[in-house]
């Protein structure tokens, strides 16, 4: 139901995370598994903002012309078992499947999620097998649109024309990267900050 009373405005729910700073907002893309939860509760805990986990809403432009945006819906983050454990016992949890708990973004970061952040970049993550910080490269749209598409396609069916022309558009609008997020937990903030300097220069090239 959300899906299809927001497409009318123009926004769209994708399956993606969101965490930055002032300057905007990494979109984290990818299948469940990729590390986009961890990475979110890691930024937030490190002093990062986001838009949310798992779930946000995309928009391809402002409404006063600006670029793409991403808007916050949920409050909660879905973290595995084994951070909780390792960085966040204590904290009230509810069971959401798939070996993790649900969480309140409030407990792990007060005052973490903003309501609105730009979009800086597309980041299609995965998580490494054994490197301790984390890598990316630049990619395509076409690879980001790849991140983005199919698990939102898939789970929320109905409108899809609309939510892929909207991912695209975005994609054609700001860089985008492929990497793996490293095992070192402590590095996953910091990486992520390297990763948002280097697309903010990348974006401020473009616009030159």
């Amino acid at each position: 139901l959300l899906r299809w009373a927001l497409a009318d405005h123009d926004l769209h729910l994708v399956h993606s995370a969101a965490v930055g700073d002032a300057r905007g907002a990494l979109l984290l893309a990818a299948r469940g598994g990729s590390g986009k939860s961890t990475s979110t509760a890691l930024c937030a805990a490190a002093g990062l903002q986001t838009a949310g986990d798992d779930y946000v809403v995309l928009s391809p432009g402002g409404p006063d012309g600006s670029g793409p945006q991403v808007h916050s819906l949920y409050r909660t983050l879905k973290v595995g078992a084994e951070l909780l454990d390792r960085r966040f016992a204590g904290l009230e949890t509810r069971d959401a499947g798939h070996d993790k708990r649900s969480v309140w973004l409030d407990d792990v970061a007060l005052g973490a999620q903003v309501p609105t952040m730009g979009v800086a970049a597309i980041v299609v993550p995965s998580v490494a097998e054994a490197a301790r910080e984390s890598s990316f490269r630049t990619v395509s749209a076409a690879v980001a649109i790849r991140g983005l598409g199919p698990s939102t396609l898939l789970q929320l069916p109905g409108r899809a024309e609309r939510a892929l022309a909207a991912m695209s558009a975005v994609a054609e609008q700001v860089p985008a990267y492929e990497g793996e997020l490293g095992r070192d937990l402590d590095r996953v903030a910091p990486d992520l900050v390297e990763l948002l300097d280097r697309a903010t220069s990348q974006k401020h090239d473009r616009e030159l």
